[in-house]
C-alpha cells in the first residue's frame, strides 16, 4: 500500500455543516461532495473520492454555492471556477470527479483555494518572489479550461510554489528545501497585475527553494 498523509483537517462549526467538500487531485480531477454524506463516518474512516492508480488527493477545502475555487499550476496559471451545480455538480463518495484543468508537460498543480469574490490572492514562487492579485482580475472560467497566466517569472527556471487567500490577519508561512520557515503578513505584500513579476520576499541560498506555502 502506498504511504498516506493528512492533507487537510477542519474543525466544523454548526453553520459549516451545510457546506461542501471541494477536492482536487494531482492529475487535475475536481470533485464536490456534500458534508452530509459524511454523517455516518466511523473510526475507520470512509472513502470520499475514487482514485486511479497513478493519482492522489492533494487539496481539500470547505465551500458553499456562490463561492469560487481557484486552482494554481506551477507554470503560474490560475483557473477561477464558480462553485455551483453547473461547474461543480455534487457527486457521491465513490465518484472520481471531473477534469478541472489541462496540465502542460512538466507542469503540476500547486494550489487550490476557495474564497468569495471580494478576496485577493497571495502568490509566491519557488525562488522567493511574491505578489498579491485581486480575484476580480481573473475571469471566471469553465471546468476543463487552461486558466490564465497570473505570474511573470524573473528567471526561466522559476515556478509557482503556492497560493494563499488574503485577509487582514493572514500570515503566509513558506517552507524551504533547507527546512527554514519564513513568514510574511499577506496584506503587507503589494497588489500587482497579472503581467507583473512581484517583489523578492525571501532571500534564499544558491540551491534553496520554497517548497510549501500555507496561510494561517
Amino acid at each position: 500500500a502506498r504511504q498516506e498523509f493528512i492533507i487537510a483537517q477542519f474543525v466544523l462549526q454548526e453553520a459549516e455543516e451545510k457546506k461542501d467538500l471541494i477536492m482536487l487531485t494531482q492529475n487535475g480531477k475536481i470533485k464536490r461532495l456534500s458534508l452530509s454524506d459524511l454523517s455516518d463516518i466511523t473510526n475507520r474512516g470512509i472513502t470520499v473520492i475514487k482514485l486511479k492508480e497513478d493519482d492522489e488527493l492533494r487539496y481539500a477545502n470547505l465551500a458553499q454555492v456562490g463561492e469560487q475555487a481557484v486552482l494554481a499550476t506551477s507554470g503560474g496559471r490560475l483557473l477561477r471556477l464558480e462553485i455551483d451545480d453547473e461547474q461543480l455538480p455534487l457527486m457521491g463518495r465513490t465518484a472520481q470527479g471531473s477534469q478541472a484543468t489541462r496540465l502542460r508537460k512538466q507542469e503540476e498543480l500547486v494550489g487550490c483555494v476557495t474564497l468569495d469574490g471580494e478576496s485577493n490572492l497571495f502568490l509566491v514562487s519557488e525562488q522567493g518572489y511574491g505578489k498579491r492579485i485581486a480575484i476580480g482580475s481573473l475571469r471566471v472560467a469553465n471546468r476543463g479550461g487552461i486558466g490564465q497566466n497570473a505570474f511573470q517569472f524573473t528567471r526561466q527556471t522559476d515556478v509557482l510554489a503556492g497560493i494563499v487567500v488574503g485577509g487582514s490577519d493572514v500570515v503566509a508561512q513558506m517552507l524551504t528545501t533547507e527546512g527554514k520557515v519564513c513568514g510574511t503578513i499577506v496584506d503587507s505584500v503589494k497588489v500587482y497585475g497579472q503581467d507583473d513579476r512581484g517583489n523578492r520576499l525571501v532571500k534564499l541560498g544558491a540551491k534553496e527553494r520554497i517548497i510549501k506555502v500555507v496561510g494561517y
